[in-house]
Formats: C-alpha cells, sequence, structure tokens
C-alpha cells in the first residue's frame, strides 16, 4: 500500500509544498532449503538438505516506510529538504540462516532496521 499528500501554500512571493508519504509491504517468508547442522559440523562448511529444497518458510515480512518534504519554488530554482526513514517500526525481519563454522551453529541474519535517510537538493 502506498499513500501520499501533498500541501501548497504561498508565502511573500514563494511556492511551498508540504508533503508526506507512507508506504507498507507486507509479503510472506521467503523459502529456504534447511540446513544439515551434523554434516555442515563435520565439514567445516555449510551442507544443505538438498532432499527437503525450499521446504522450510521465514517468517513474514513486513516493513513501514514514511516520508516528509518541504520543496519551495524560486524565480530560478527549487529546493527539497527531505527525510525518508525507512521500516520506521524498527521490525527485525529475517533475512535467512546460515551455518557459522566459528561457533559451529545455524545462524539467523536479519535485514535493514531502521534506517533515515536526509536529502538536500537544488534543482536549477
Amino acid at each position: 500500500m502506498t499513500a501520499g499528500k501533498e500541501w501548497t501554500w504561498h508565502k511573500r512571493g514563494k511556492n511551498r509544498t508540504f508533503g508526506l508519504n507512507l508506504k507498507t509491504i507486507g509479503v510472506g517468508g521467503q523459502r529456504e532449503t534447511p540446513i544439515d547442522l551434523e554434516a555442515s559440523q563435520a565439514s567445516g562448511k555449510v551442507v544443505y538438505q538438498d532432499d527437503l529444497a525450499f521446504s522450510t518458510q521465514l517468517s513474514d515480512y513486513f516493513r513501514v516506510d514514511m516520508g516528509f518534504r518541504l520543496k519551495r519554488n524560486y524565480k530560478h530554482l527549487t529546493t527539497t529538504l527531505s527525510i525518508d526513514i525507512q521500516n520506521v517500526t524498527n521490525r527485525q525481519n529475517i533475512g535467512g540462516r546460515f551455518y557459522n563454522p566459528d561457533t559451529q551453529k545455524i545462524e539467523t541474519w536479519y535485514q535493514a532496521p531502521l534506517l533515515p535517510v536526509l536529502a538536500y537538493r537544488v534543482d536549477f
């Protein structure tokens, strides 16, 4: 789902626009092939259970992104100040699992946490 709204106002000859947007992503978890822990420990590297290829599913993926923009239109240029916050709820979405030979365990890695992106743009 994606939604956004812009408001425009004029003050002292400057045309300004304030924008707010929201994006929500929700999908089922990715499929993966299970790791054979005993075989991986014996060989020192990851060994998958190929006879069970893509038989397990990770938890569902969910993310909310939010953005704010202030745009100013002048006679010869336009400036835009924006902040986009990705994963605003700071949800830990599982990216996958891997075998760590140092700990000899199957570990989980997670996708990006809350990530603010600040930008300033000048258009001539």
